[in-house]
Parts: structure tokens; sequence; C-alpha cells
């Protein structure tokens, strides 16, 4: 079954993003370690780091507000699970598996990439597959059925995204 990708650069006003971009990458937010990036198997030998902003009805403290105009903007009308996620440059992996974050037929995932770097986000659409580069500031939203993957970075010391599953507004035009 296909499904929608939409890749939009530039999605956030600049004065917005750079206030987002400077605490996400500054020492004021807490992060996690998660052994694993995808289940039930991995490739990743490292692990990488979330900070959860909201997950399955609770806000993850007052970095919630933060992400609140994000939330508007990608139309989003009941958030499922909302994260940060930090990884390290990794000469070790060269991706995660294909895998989905949720199985709920009408979600949507978005991932904006905070910093760029030669990472890159890879989806399955049918027989198909779309890389999208981590450019700062550009979002990809699609279908959260659709597979995709991460391939990991090795150009700068780290890689800030911020993972969204949501339902998003009826009618909505992304």
């Amino acid at each position: 079954m296909g499904g929608k990708i939409i890749h939009k650069k530039n999605f956030l006003c600049q004065e917005y993003f750079r206030k987002l971009q400077s605490v996400i990458m500054s020492q004021k937010i807490n992060w996690f370690l998660r052994e694993m990036d995808t289940l039930p198997t991995t490739n990743n030998l490292n692990g990488y780091f979330t900070h959860n902003f909201y997950n399955r009805w609770e806000a993850g403290g007052e970095s919630f507000q933060l992400i609140l105009p994000l939330l508007n903007e990608i139309k989003c009308a009941n958030p499922i699970h909302m994260r940060a996620n930090l990884t390290l440059r990794d000469k070790d992996t060269i991706n995660s598996h294909f895998h989905v974050d949720n199985n709920l037929k009408y979600a949507k995932t978005a991932v904006l990439f905070i910093n760029t770097n030669n990472g890159k986000l890879v989806i399955q659409n049918g027989d198909k597959e779309h890389a999208f580069e981590s450019i700062e500031n550009d979002i990809v939203i699609f279908n959260s059925f659709l597979k995709h993957k991460t391939i990991y970075h090795t150009d700068t010391a780290r890689r800030y995204i911020i993972n969204m599953n949501y339902f998003e507004e009826e009618n909505a035009d992304l």
C-alpha cells in the first residue's frame, strides 16, 4: 500500500527554529540512553539518546511547551509520541533496520532535522526508496505505516532530530 510523503524546506520561521535548535543542542534538556535503535534487533552498536516531549497521553515536563508551536505547524490534533533524538558519530554502523514507529492506521510521522549533517532518512513507499538529507529546518512528513530507516552520519559529532507521531487535524493541507 502506497503512502504520502511530504518534504518541506525551511519549515519553521527562523526565530522559532533558532530557539528550538539552541535548547535542543544545549545542556538544558535531559537525554536518556536507548541501547537499541530498532526492535527487536539492531545494527547500532552504540545506542542513541532521546528526550521525550510527549509519550502516550503524558507530557514530558516543561519542555513540552517548547514544541507547541511546532505541533501547530504540523496540524497536530492528537500527539502520540514526540521526542528529540541525539545520535553520536558512528563509524561502525551504516544504518538502522527499516521499521515503523507505530501500527496506527491513520497516524502520521514527521521528522524535523535540527542540524545539518550527512545522515539521511530513507522511507520505503511501495517498491521505491526515498532518501532525505539531514538539512536543518527541513521536515519530512509521511504516513506512519511506511517503513523508514536512518543512515547514520559521519561528518559531525552529533545529529539531532525531532521525531513526531501524531494524528493530524481533519482536512490538514500537509
